[in-house]
């Protein structure tokens, strides 16, 4: 997973000038076609202004507001433990061939600017990418962070050092 800074983002088609009638259909098609092509900032927000006319295009600063808000947003611990709670009972972690499985204990928001949630676990690399993109859609849809990226740590928990005191 990249540490680099990762920026708000935001896309804005005016193509839609161009093309003869705007209907349901073109709309859902570009769309469909934005999401597979933007698949990895597909958590951005995606606006269709008329550069022509400038239709919608006050839009864009609203949303390059949203995003800069969402992008410093700060969760409380608590409820960031509640909605993870929740994916890990929807979806439990991914066991391994020698019926390993991870296990999440808890996590807590660390910084803003991008929100970075470090995921407290007994192993992090019993979590596979798909179960991690998982989590992450899980946490947007509860909290949203449109706009911006999401960064997630998974730290292994630190055993007790009991042995060391004499």
């Amino acid at each position: 997973m990249s540490l680099e800074p990762r920026p708000t983002k935001l896309t804005a088609s005016a193509a839609f000038d161009h093309a003869g009638s705007k209907d349901d259909k073109l709309y859902r098609t570009s769309r469909q076609y934005l999401s597979q092509k933007l698949a990895p900032v597909a958590w951005a927000q995606h606006l269709y202004v008329s550069a022509k006319t400038g239709l919608k295009a006050q839009d864009v600063f609203a949303a390059i507001d949203a995003a800069a808000e969402q992008h410093q947003r700060r969760v409380s611990t608590s409820v960031m433990n509640e909605v993870l709670e929740d994916a890990v009972r929807w979806q439990k972690p991914p066991s391994t061939s020698t019926g390993k499985r991870g296990s999440i204990y808890y996590c807590a928001q660390v910084s803003s600017k991008p929100p970075t949630t470090a995921i407290f676990c007994n192993s992090p690399e019993l979590f596979n990418d798909s179960y991690r993109k998982y989590l992450e859609q899980a946490l947007r849809k509860a909290l949203g962070f449109q706009g911006t990226p999401i960064r997630m740590l998974f730290r292994a928990r630190r055993t007790s050092r009991s042995d060391d005191v004499e």
